[in-house]
């Protein structure tokens, strides 16, 4: 089983644990994503706390077009998948 995680912190995507890296794997495992602090709706469109740094990413001269559209891609499968939503409460339930 493997389980993409997104919250609205995700890490950076020069980093080797970029969450979206754990999408990509053999066939035979069967994905869960977890949404931390996060609607699956928000994965699926990359609104909300995604929007600003998409935007950010596009403007980047270092990342290009492909790189971008398939971390786009990838939030979005994510994102229709079925998974857990888990929503941080101050009071630790």
């Amino acid at each position: 089983m493997a389980g993409p995680a997104a919250n609205p912190n995700p890490a950076p995507p020069s980093s080797p644990f970029h969450p979206l890296s754990s999408l990509s794997h053999p066939l035979g495992y069967c994905q869960v994503p977890v949404f931390f602090d996060v609607e699956p709706r928000d994965v699926r469109h990359q609104t909300a706390p995604f929007e600003p740094a998409f935007l950010e990413h596009e403007k980047n001269t270092e990342l290009n077009e492909e790189t971008v559209n398939g971390w786009r891609g990838a939030l979005r499968k994510a994102g229709e998948l079925c998974g857990y939503e888990l929503q941080y409460e101050a009071n630790g339930s």
